[in-house]
């Protein structure tokens, strides 16, 4: 395979045989003359072809030059050929027909213009054609002693770096700090689903058409490749993603007892967390020229860092992790003093005024800009600024089955009504309301769709970031 990085080139694959000899027999039968082209361009990759049609087709070549021609293709293994009796007036003839063998296939797409092709044959041939040529890498790599382990973490590494690289199409309105997992409800029936908080969060920022970028680590593993690919669907842009070969897919086992809130258990290593533990250039450049930045499941101290480094006078929405908390309280209280808004939810709230931290008083002091506390089915409160009294919004009834994933559902509807301009009160009451809607969805990514937004004129009053 040829890599080129000029845009004239396709990486197209020829595949050979392994004896020297036959290879030079391939090359000098396929591209020493025009016939064999010709022969294998005028085949298209679901039908077959008898000699008549064939030789009608080429009529300026002699019917010897493609007979020949057509053995020689047959002898490579490129074309197979079948006898058939068909009538011919009161007489039935026997005819020699062709069909493209599946590496015939591969031969055939390589001198077309895939423009000519129809596009639901070619993906469907396309996806044959590369499970052929996996199998024919995994044949060669057993003989030379290259392990299935390796070729497995070759081929995901490959796949992932270049799928996340070409997601990256524009500069992000927001970028979003958290992690990937996949859910396993034990209730309603053993089911499983994409999740991870940050990954939600991305997920539906997306959906209401913010740019979003998700900066995390995502493990090189076929879970860590279906997490890509679901959030590259849903149109989030992970080219900042760390992809990390020592890192495992997190697993959260979720069992639901309403009205209380689910009981959910993760499988990860603390002292191998699966978020950025380190910045790097491009993600101080995304992020400065972002308009928003969530702050959610991470390392306090990459938050410090990155935010030293993007400055002020930036929305930032700061919903920590409750380890981040209970491990790093210090850490916590300093990036108030870059102003976000806080999200928290009654367990945190808890947790900190364990520690003597007490809420919202403490965290106003500290810097924060304003503070506020969902309170799952009873709804949420916002503390605006020091001294003010809290105004209490609460979430209409509904028939909820999964509040899984609300929090993340009121943290993007949050985000997105600030950037469209919505003052801070009319941004918490939308997003009361959309997170309590969307626990009448099972599973933990909502979808909430931005149809649902436009007909809401933004507020005249002065935003709190504009």
């Amino acid at each position: 395979m040829l890599t080129v990085s000029s845009s004239k080139y396709w990486p197209f694959i020829v595949f050979m045989p392994i004896e020297a000899s036959e290879r030079a027999k391939y090359v000098s039968t396929l591209f020493s003359s025009p016939v064999a082209l010709e022969v294998l361009n005028i085949f298209k990759l679901d039908r077959s072809l008898c000699q008549g049609e064939i030789i009608r087709s080429m009529d300026h070549h002699s019917n010897k030059t493609i007979l020949t021609m057509l053995k020689r293709l047959v002898n490579l293994g490129l074309l197979s050929e079948e006898t058939r009796l068909e009538w011919r007036g009161k007489r039935r003839v026997k005819v020699k027909c062709y069909k493209l063998t599946e590496l015939g296939k591969w031969y055939n797409l390589l001198f077309k213009d895939p423009k000519s092709i129809d596009a639901a044959l070619l993906k469907e041939n396309l996806v044959k054609l590369t499970l052929e040529f996996l199998n024919k890498f995994i044949e060669f790599s057993e003989e030379i002693g290259l392990s299935t382990r390796n070729q497995v973490d070759g081929i995901l590494t490959g796949a992932l770096r270049a799928i996340t690289e070409r997601s990256s199409k524009h500069l992000p309105d927001l970028v979003v700090f958290g992690s990937i997992a996949f859910d396993i409800y034990l209730t309603h029936g053993l089911r499983v689903y994409p999740g991870g908080s940050g990954a939600n969060v991305a997920a539906i920022a997306s959906s209401l058409g913010l740019r979003t970028c998700l900066a995390t680590r995502i493990p090189i593993d076929p879970l860590g490749l279906q997490s890509v690919v679901e959030l590259i669907e849903a149109g989030v842009d992970v080219s900042l993603v760390d992809l990390s070969k020592d890192l495992k897919t997190t697993i959260c086992t979720v069992l639901h007892e309403l009205p209380h809130s689910p009981k959910v258990s993760c499988s990860y290593d603390p002292l191998n967390p699966p978020v950025l533990t380190q910045l790097n250039n491009r993600l101080i450049d995304f992020c400065r020229a972002s308009k928003a930045i969530y702050i959610g499941e991470g390392v306090n101290r990459v938050f410090i860092d990155l935010l030293k480094e993007v400055g002020g006078g930036k929305l930032v929405v700061y919903r920590p992790h409750k380890l981040s908390i209970d491990l790093a309280l210090n850490e916590f209280l300093s990036i108030m003093s870059y102003g976000p808004v806080v999200v928290l939810n009654d367990d945190k709230v808890e947790a900190l005024e364990s520690r003597g931290v007490r809420v919202p008083s403490e965290l106003f002091k500290h810097g924060a800009r304003s503070i506020v506390v969902t309170r799952g089915f009873k709804g949420s409160l916002l503390y605006e600024s020091p001294g003010s009294m809290p105004v209490e919004y609460k979430a209409p009834e509904v028939k909820a089955i999964d509040p899984l994933g609300a929090g993340d559902v009121f943290s993007a509807v949050l985000i997105y009504c600030l950037l469209k301009g919505l003052d801070l009160r009319s941004a918490v009451e939308k997003s009361t309301l959309k997170a309590s809607d969307s626990t009448m969805q099972l599973g933990p990514r909502k979808a909430i769709s931005m149809m649902e937004f436009e007909e809401a004129p933004p507020s005249t009053e002065r935003s709190l970031f504009t």
